[in-house]
């Protein structure tokens, strides 16, 4: 065994090894793990197909090859539901088959291989031309065998894309609606996850290339009067990448804590500003929602409640004793933010205050953060500079060390 063919083991091996881990943890995550528990499965099924064609063991385990390509199709459909149940959507149960009929298509387009005796299978490896003689005498002609072989490989490079692209999109709207209910979003916040999705798709923009470049070093056989391009060239660096990935992925889904569901169903999810479809229904006139606007802003200013770290939008409703529903357009039509801008705007603002105060010299930053309701000091940091184009440390020396006027 190969060193190569012992790094794919060994990544099949902590695929599979945590797939089963996440599939069977009980924690409030727990049906979204299932789905990535299945994801990291089929990633253990694929490295283990790199592992045996890099090892030569397909030589004597022949009935095992093409049998898990198609599987690569569902991996966009099993990251799609995975996040959709993280956020607690679910819609994900309905027509969700629908998702995965790419499966058997893709096995259909294999399936003039699984007619080649094992005989000629075992040499695909070392002679290609072999396996090409048997699949020219099956009950496929040649040139719709090359046809159909030819589609899974566009499938499996294009189907990623597609999803990558879809979840993306997801994501956007689900970032939307976060900032509407949560004055924290560490605890809802997915950037690794989009993070991950862009690692795929360089995995799947990668791999198309792979195949092209692989054919462009292919050798052109005459098999019965017919043209055909062999490449059994492996894209080595995929393996790699999919070995980490897996690992990056099942340890971030592990440490991800659950996601308040009912409150991010419950929150319209649109940008601010006014909408009348938005709350067509909604009960609130105008002058209501102008004396909640009102009653908002001074119950802020006396409570400083927005100074209370994980506060969110139906804990300020409730004690304005509205519903979360009114609360949101209050904010969002009258006042032309979200809350989360909002709850941060006087955050920030109150950190600026505490920062230009003389008496607060030496009182560290993360103890002023945390006095404003941040959790982290990045947060903190991050959004301090968003708001002033300052870190928190460039604006207390700029207050505390100018001349007096």
């Amino acid at each position: 065994m190969n060193l190569l063919a012992a790094l794919y083991l060994v990544g099949a091996v902590q695929a599979l090894i945590l797939g089963l881990a996440l599939s069977t943890l009980r924690n409030e995550n727990r049906q979204a793990n299932l789905y990535l528990g299945i994801f990291l499965a089929l990633f253990a099924l694929d490295l283990l197909d790199y592992f045996l064609m890099q090892s030569g063991l397909y030589t004597s385990q022949p009935q095992l090859l093409f049998l898990v390509s198609p599987l690569t199709l569902a991996y966009g459909p099993l990251l799609y539901f995975y996040i959709k149940r993280l956020i607690g959507d679910q819609t994900v149960q309905a027509k969700q088959w629908r998702h995965f009929i790419l499966v058997p298509l893709g096995y259909g387009c294999a399936l003039p291989m699984y007619f080649i005796p094992l005989e000629a299978r075992s040499a695909f490896i070392e002679d290609p031309q072999q396996i090409l003689n048997a699949l020219a005498h099956t009950v496929f002609p040649l040139e719709i065998s090359a046809l159909l072989s030819g589609l899974l490989s566009l499938s499996i490079t294009i189907v990623p894309l597609i999803y990558g692209v879809v979840i993306l999109k997801y994501l956007k709207r689900y970032r939307q609606r976060i900032r509407i209910a949560f004055a924290d979003t560490a605890t809802a916040n997915l950037s690794w996850i989009t993070q991950l999705i862009y690692l795929c798709l360089a995995l799947s923009i990668l791999y198309g290339i792979s195949i092209i470049w692989s054919f462009g070093q292919a050798s052109i056989m005459e098999i019965e009067g017919t043209q055909v391009a062999i490449t059994t060239t492996l894209p080595i660096t995929i393996p790699v990448l999919m070995s980490v990935m897996a690992l990056y992925l099942a340890i971030r889904a592990l440490r991800q804590p659950a996601i308040l569901h009912t409150l991010l169903l419950s929150t319209p999810a649109a940008a601010p500003g006014p909408d009348a479809r938005k709350y067509a229904r909604s009960a609130v006139s105008p002058s209501q929602a102008q004396t909640m606007q009102q009653r908002l802003l001074e119950f802020l200013a006396n409570s400083r409640i927005y100074n209370k770290s994980g506060l969110t939008l139906p804990e300020l409703a409730q004690h304005l004793e509205v519903s979360s529903h009114q609360l949101s357009q209050v904010i969002n039509e009258a006042m032309g933010t979200s809350f989360f801008d909002l709850i941060n705007r006087l955050r920030i603002d109150e950190a600026k205050r505490l920062l230009a105060d003389e008496s607060e010299r030496n009182s560290p930053i993360l103890a002023i953060a945390l006095q404003v309701g941040y959790k982290s000091k990045s947060a903190f940091y991050r959004l301090f500079k968003e708001r002033t184009g300052l870190t928190p440390t460039a604006y207390r020396q700029e207050q505390l060390d100018q001349p007096p006027r």
